[in-house]
């Protein structure tokens, strides 16, 4: 199983983490660990949002670099971990 757990997301609003990506999460987990766990108990998932800085076909390759961007008063600070 070759996934990953960076994919593009087309609505930020509403990224939620795929089965697909659970059951590679856990499956992860399995492997390192004594006390093998199921998607039974999993309590809570959530997902967040990682910006690129520059486009990238593999996102997992991508920077983990951030770049900030300054504008007159406006800050944006882009990328990161």
């Amino acid at each position: 199983m070759h996934v990953t757990t960076e994919v593009s997301q087309e609505n930020p609003d509403q990224c939620a983490p795929s089965d697909e990506q659970i059951a590679y999460l856990i499956a992860n987990y399995n492997r390192y660990f004594c006390r093998k766990i199921a998607l039974q108990d999993i309590i809570s998932r959530f997902s967040g949002i990682r910006p690129i800085v520059a486009s990238k076909i593999d996102f997992s390759a991508a920077s983990r670099e951030s770049v900030v961007e300054r504008q007159g008063r406006l800050i944006n600070v882009l990328g990161g971990t």
